[in-house]
């Protein structure tokens, strides 16, 4: 972990955003958990930013309370957004993948406007 977080470090040290405030999206997976783990160890405070978007039933929801409960254990923010992808989708005529994604772009971006943050991990 600590050579992730010294590439992680020195990303964010490049790019003058170590003292800025930082969110991160976070689905839950093996991939988002482990950046989540180095951003909170480098205690850059990052905000977590995760989407339910209800395509697995269950399983979507316990991935939501598995972020929530890390993030709480932990003492990092969290903010989830729930949607109804399929219904989007049909509305749209988009695919499921294109509607998670305009749907997960969205909200993101209308928090990085409400708070002023430029930077999503």
């Amino acid at each position: 972990m600590k050579h992730i977080e010294s590439h992680i470090k020195e990303f964010l040290t490049k790019y003058n955003s170590t003292e800025k405030p930082l969110f991160v999206g976070v689905s839950g997976g093996a991939d988002s958990m482990a950046l989540l783990t180095a951003l909170h160890n480098l205690q850059l405070h990052p905000t977590v930013l995760h989407v339910n978007f209800h395509l697995r039933g269950k399983e979507s929801n316990e991935d939501q309370q598995f972020v929530e409960t890390f993030c709480k254990e932990h003492g990092i923010a969290c903010r989830i957004h729930e949607c109804n992808t399929t219904e989007y989708a049909t509305q749209n005529g988009v695919s499921i993948e294109m509607a998670a994604r305009e749907l997960r772009y969205d909200w993101f971006a209308k928090e990085c406007g409400k708070n002023g943050i430029l930077l999503i991990a």
